[in-house]
């Protein structure tokens, strides 16, 4: 007994459509290009405009989202720049952290300190747009890991990204921080106290000519 298999002409189209829809976009294989692996050695001293800003973009979850972990080792970030500059001779430590990437990642919770920032992160964002937009009107982004494209072993992961289009275009697009100092968990601090806490230890900000501003070795 013989038996008929009546197949449907638009197979092809189907398993065509397949193969397509699972190709990686190239951006994304060349984001992956960029951690640090035996299989991606030597690591590339430079990369295009294009990619950083895509990375960047693909990022915006930080903490949350793994490829963020996975491009920042065997990178200086900007948190670590105070302590490659101020380092000795022999850095193991801080190497290891290059490496190997943040030890609070293998931590089952976060130490007391950075738990309080990470609490305090979102209050401190809306306190800041609250008291900015009773004078212009701003709106912040999340923004994830910049790889600096001409030396693409340093980058940097800012709290987010500051929009006012009040002010000419060109300059409308700055750098959020936002810090909690632990050291002050305890104080309720007004404007006005501001300038009595300049100088307290554990505290990041110092004197300038017409305000507080940040210390110029914090990190």
């Amino acid at each position: 007994m013989s038996h008929l298999l009546t197949i449907p002409d638009d197979t092809s189209d189907v398993v065509m459509e397949e193969e397509v829809r699972t190709l990686e976009d190239p951006m994304e294989t060349a984001m992956k290009g960029l951690i640090l692996s035996a299989e991606n050695l030597p690591m590339p001293v430079s990369i295009d405009d294009s990619l950083s800003l895509f990375i960047e973009k693909r990022t915006r979850g930080q903490r949350k989202c793994q490829i963020w972990k996975e491009l920042r080792k065997g990178r200086i970030t900007s948190y670590l720049f105070g302590a490659v500059l101020t380092s000795g001779p022999s850095p193991i430590s801080l190497i290891k952290h290059v490496i190997h990437g943040s030890s609070l990642d293998r931590y089952p919770t976060l130490p007391v300190p950075v738990r309080w920032v990470v609490e305090h992160e979102q209050n401190a964002l809306v306190d800041y747009l609250a008291l900015q937009n009773a004078v212009s009107s701003l709106r912040v982004e999340e923004s994830g890991l910049t790889i600096y494209q001409s030396h693409a072993f340093l980058g940097a992961t800012s709290d987010g990204w500051v929009y006012d289009e009040s002010v000419p275009e060109g300059n409308q697009k700055g750098v959020l921080e936002i810090k909690c100092p632990y050291s002050i968990s305890n104080d309720v601090i007004t404007h006005r106290e501001v300038h009595k806490l300049v100088g307290k230890k554990g505290f990041c900000l110092e004197e300038s000519e017409n305000s507080p501003r940040l210390m110029r070795d914090h990190s």
